[in-house]
């Protein structure tokens, strides 16, 4: 089953961005021979109230807030004459705390795309900010699937059938290492008359809002797909 638990507080591929498709130079975020503009700058101004293509729900302020301690917000004009906004503050990697940065470029239609993004100064690529965005809306991302229905249970939401069939149920989101959004549905079920750890995977589609079963695990041993489909009837019946 593919898994990348996330501890840092989405979105398809490569098409991340604010309000266009994103771009990633593999270049370090802080740029020298900036000239930064002040905080109260209305680039980021309208920068902070912008949204994600995918996720209309929540500001770029919300998003990023949600997870980045002591967060600050800076405009500037760099040496290659191009205005980027740069998003810093604290978060915690791998239960470490760490210093984030992620930079923005201004587009002259006043859109933007993401441009670089470092930890504790170091530059990565384009799939921690993928993290980044993934766990800034994991509450919307879980409601896809929670809040939804299968095809032959049109009247049984997920999460209302799922809460009365498995104990100790958790819902968690992951980030895939090629680039796929997922749900795991987690919990207690009797199987062969003992308490198992089963773990239902779901692909999402965040643009369309919709998903699709991935994979089934039984205390961590993946499982055939007619075993799916035989607790799937069990759980809605």
């Amino acid at each position: 089953m593919k898994k990348r638990i996330l501890v840092i507080a989405l979105a398809l591929t490569l098409a991340f961005s604010v309000l266009s498709a994103c771009s990633d130079e593999g270049v370090p975020a802080s740029t020298p021979g900036r000239t930064a503009a002040p905080s109260t700058d209305p680039i980021v101004e309208d920068f902070k109230n912008a949204a994600l293509n995918f996720y209309p729900s929540k500001t770029i302020r919300q998003a990023f807030g949600s997870f980045l301690t002591n967060v600050q917000w800076e405009s500037l004009v760099a040496d290659d004459g191009n205005t980027y906004v740069n998003i810093s503050g604290g978060a915690l990697y791998d239960d470490e705390p760490v210093e984030l940065l992620v930079q923005f470029l201004v587009n002259d239609d006043d859109t933007y795309e993401f441009y670089a993004i470092e930890m504790d100064d170091v530059p990565y690529d384009f799939y921690l900010y993928f993290e980044l965005v993934t766990k800034s809306y994991e509450n919307e991302i879980i409601s896809i699937v929670r809040d939804g229905t299968l095809s032959g249970y049109p009247g049984q939401v997920m999460g209302d059938a799922f809460n009365s069939f498995l104990e100790d149920i958790e819902w968690e989101v992951i980030a895939s290492d090629d680039f796929e959004v997922l749900v795991n549905v987690s919990g207690y079920l009797l199987y062969n008359d003992e308490l198992a750890w089963a773990v239902l995977q779901y692909w999402v589609d965040t643009v369309e809002l919709t998903f699709e079963y991935n994979a089934f695990e039984i205390n961590g041993i993946p499982q055939a797909d007619y075993m799916y489909f035989e607790l799937i009837e069990l759980v809605f019946e």
